[in-house]
């Protein structure tokens, strides 16, 4: 099994009663976990996110929409019942929604750029090394190095499963070629690899699998065929 991405984007402003319309296709406990989120838009997204996978895991393995259901590990990491070669990781932030399957386990990070004060924040995220290294960076270099360093690590945990109850300053990704194509890291004994990847320019997104990198994954869902898909294997 290759390595898939589905990416959604969110237009605004948004109607939300095109996405009502989804609702009958995720479960109960997705329902009404969306139905406790304050703000219209985190609702939105997360009922997007659920019907994403949903539409993944039926492009890919072919189960029917009743057949899904998810298993919640102890660290919130969701699995797929019955199925687990199966593996998948779901991102988003601003207007991309952002699901990824493997037959290995697979991190996705999608975080959108914004200008931020960088010294409040890099020491939650750098290492002693990267430290050094964003000091001889140029301001607008320094950004985009601290937000590709940061889907990075995001996805190496989301792969691994550990989330946020890792450190991210203390670990480290490497190099392994003169021209940085090849990004790795050794974690938990289990080397992974990193993909950056490029879907919009306002945002950083990073892939982290247990295989090589690999070339364009990404498609792009609609609304219309999210819908289409989930009514036809629900049937």
């Amino acid at each position: 099994m290759l390595v898939q991405g589905y990416a959604f984007y969110l237009s605004e402003p948004t109607d939300t009663s095109e996405f009502d319309a989804l609702l009958p296709f995720v479960s109960i406990h997705r329902q009404e976990l969306i139905n406790r989120l304050r703000y219209q838009n985190d609702k939105i997204r997360s009922l997007v996110g659920d019907a994403l996978t949903r539409l993944a895991i039926i492009k890919e393995i072919g189960l029917q929409n009743r057949d899904i259901n998810f298993h919640y590990l102890k660290d919130q990491k969701p699995t797929l019942v019955h199925n687990a070669s199966f593996h998948f990781s779901v991102s988003h932030s601003g207007n991309w929604i952002i699901c990824c399957t493997d037959s290995q386990p697979i991190g996705v990070d999608i975080e959108k750029i914004q200008r931020t004060d960088l010294s409040s924040l890099s020491s939650r995220i750098y290492n002693n090394q990267e430290q050094a290294t964003a000091l001889t960076l140029s301001p607008s270099r320094q950004l985009a190095y601290f937000y590709e360093r940061w889907t990075l690590k995001e996805s190496l945990l989301k792969s691994t499963g550990f989330g946020l109850r890792y450190p991210l300053n203390q670990l480290q990704i490497e190099s392994d070629d003169p021209n940085h194509a090849v990004l790795s890291s050794h974690f938990q004994n289990q080397r992974y690899f990193f993909v950056p990847y490029t879907l919009d320019k306002a945002y950083q997104l990073a892939i982290c699998t247990l295989k090589q990198p690999f070339n364009d994954v990404f498609r792009i869902v609609s609304l219309k065929e999210l819908h289409h898909t989930l009514a036809c294997y629900s049937s």
